[in-house]
């Protein structure tokens, strides 16, 4: 991982905040991209190494600031190596993005297939570059998804962060198929039930304590846990020619 240009996005806590210290450990340059300023995270990543990372803010629910973000980056970095889609949201009250799309959707689902899209061309020009989706098993929500009811108009929105998570599972593989004939991979990675901020605000905070105290004896991972598989599927050279799978919690 030695001077490898990552990016990762969702780095002000959680599972991206556990990724962006791995990878700068590892010797990686680290690009961070959220809608908020990682303070926390960047604080620490100083004490590592302050010459290890830049910080973008961006929408990554924003069609527009997507496209900006991704146009900057390009031609600052023309080579990639490494794109981990890690930002993501669980949303149970419909709430919609700037350009109308329900927000699981647009964040989960189109964000990360707008952004890696916007940054292929450099991740082409890397000697071999990996893009790694953060996925979820809600994806085995039970029953159909209405993929004709992108914004979740019709079907009750529990079945809405399933489905954003389904679509990117279906992102991966076709954009695997595509790129077959190139030195990129592509994978998405189910983290596990980790206890952070995207399981925990959903819940009613009365039942929310109580679960986010379960990684502490052993029931619920932690971030930290949560970002080893995302990490090992850029590192390890095991995984070095898989494109197009898709691991889920009972494997890790």
């Amino acid at each position: 991982m030695k001077d490898k240009i990552c990016v990762v996005t969702g780095t002000c806590s959680g599972i991206g905040q556990q990724i962006t210290y791995k990878l700068l450990e590892l010797g990686a340059y680290v690009i961070m991209i959220d809608k908020f300023h990682p303070d926390v995270t960047i604080s620490e990543m100083n004490k590592v190494n302050p010459n290890g990372y830049e910080f973008h803010l961006a929408d990554l629910s924003d069609q527009k600031s997507i496209q900006s973000l991704s146009s900057n980056l390009v031609e600052k970095h023309p080579i990639i190596d490494i794109l981990i889609n890690n930002a993501g949201r669980h949303i149970v009250e419909r709430e919609t993005s700037v350009d109308w799309f329900e927000m699981n959707f647009a964040l989960n689902c189109l964000g990360t297939a707008s952004l890696t899209l916007g940054l292929l061309d450099s991740l082409k020009r890397a000697p071999s570059a990996k893009i790694v989706n953060i996925a979820s098993e809600a994806h085995r929500f039970p029953g159909k998804f209405n993929f004709d009811d992108v914004n979740t108009e019709k079907e009750s929105m529990l079945y809405a962060y399933g489905k954003s998570k389904f679509g990117i599972i279906l992102f991966t593989k076709a954009l695997a198929k595509n790129l077959e004939d190139s030195l990129i991979t592509v994978n998405a990675v189910c983290p596990g039930l980790v206890s952070t901020n995207i399981f925990l605000n959903f819940l009613p905070r009365w039942l929310a304590v109580p679960f986010g105290s379960l990684s502490h004896i052993g029931l619920m991972s932690t971030a930290k846990d949560g970002a080893t598989m995302p990490v090992k599927l850029c590192n390890d050279p095991t995984y070095d020619a898989v494109s197009g799978s898709f691991y889920g919690s009972h494997l890790l």
